[in-house]
């Protein structure tokens, strides 16, 4: 578990000449948390990254809502725009992908 600090997002250490470095340890967190609540059943993989999508969508809305607009109808209409956009297929779609969901999530609570 404490590898996930130290190593890129396919498990190679970082300091290896071999390694890509990617780092990305919230999705390999949740990867591991996947694996360990439901074992590799894809369902649970695909219902953790619709969840994810959700929670970023709300996060959008109250963001839009307390910084953005003054009418909350836009802001629920620019959080519903951002949740169906067929530009988010492959990052809900796609088990590897959560890290997408997660870099927006992390760049929004930082902001």
């Amino acid at each position: 578990m404490k590898n996930i600090f130290f190593n890129d997002f396919w498990g190679k250490r970082m300091a290896d000449n071999t390694s890509h470095k990617s780092y990305r340890p919230l999705c390999i967190l949740t990867f591991k948390l996947n694996i360990l609540l439901s074992g590799m059943t894809p369902l649970c993989f695909h219902v953790v990254n619709v969840f994810l999508h959700c929670t970023v969508t709300a996060l959008l809305m109250y963001t839009c809502e307390k910084t953005v607009f003054d009418d909350s109808r836009l802001a629920f209409l620019a959080a519903l725009l951002f949740a169906v956009h067929p530009i988010h297929t492959e990052a809900v779609g796609s088990v590897s992908r959560c890290f997408s969901i997660l870099h927006v999530a992390r760049k929004w609570r930082a902001s």
